[in-house]
């Protein structure tokens, strides 16, 4: 009787681990990838410069449209001049629909009305690739190739501690023509200059639009 019941413990052990194996191997990939970058980067956090943590509070308020926060980074009227701010605005918009000129200042209340161009969905889903361990380490992290049924790009974050300047450029393939040949031509990116204060506060200086 011992035996059995020893018997049946061990095969209720067996179907146990197999459904426990089962489910790992039904887990996502992506899904797992995405976890380890979400414990990597609260691991990073709690030992990282402070201007890891600046960057990364920068990105919370960049992803979550907390549009208060996001002014914070900026000191208006902007000179649009010598930011090229307008560009990035527009970069969403078909070039018919540009203006003959562009204002020059960008004032609290455009980026009211345009801030979800300055910060477009790439722009927050490069942000959220970033591993800040590899970052911190590095002072320089570049994302995957990213897309989302649309061209490929990626975005790469550079910070100079000379200039404590943190340089977020978001980056664009070519495209293929009817032929299937590439076109290099088409390939741009928006460049973003946060510089970081004496108070440890990020502000924006400038952006370049290149291609």
């Amino acid at each position: 009787m011992k035996a059995i019941h020893t018997t049946i413990l061990y095969l209720l052990f067996l179907s146990i681990y197999a459904c426990n194996q089962d489910k790992k191997a039904a887990r996502n990939p992506a899904l797992d990838s995405a976890e380890e970058l979400i414990d990597s980067n609260a691991k990073a956090i709690a030992v990282a410069p402070d201007w890891i943590k600046i960057f990364n509070d920068f990105r919370s308020a960049a992803s979550t449209d907390d549009l208060a926060k996001q002014k914070s980074y900026f000191s208006f009227p902007i000179n649009a001049d010598t930011t090229q701010i307008w560009y990035a605005v527009y970069d969403q918009i078909d070039e018919e629909k540009w203006p003959s000129s562009f204002p020059p200042l960008f004032s609290e209340n455009d980026f009211e009305v345009y801030h979800k161009y300055l910060f477009s969905e790439d722009f927050k889903n490069g942000l959220s690739k970033v591993d800040l361990k590899s970052l911190g380490n590095d002072g320089q992290y570049t994302t995957p190739i990213l897309s989302e049924n649309k061209r490929p790009y990626y975005l790469a974050v550079h910070f100079d501690q000379i200039s404590e300047t943190l340089q977020l450029t978001l980056s664009y393939s070519g495209e293929n023509n009817e032929q299937g040949e590439y076109l290099s031509e088409g390939e741009y990116a928006l460049i973003y200059f946060f510089r970081i204060g004496k108070s440890e506060s990020l502000k924006f200086d400038k952006m370049l639009f290149a291609g």
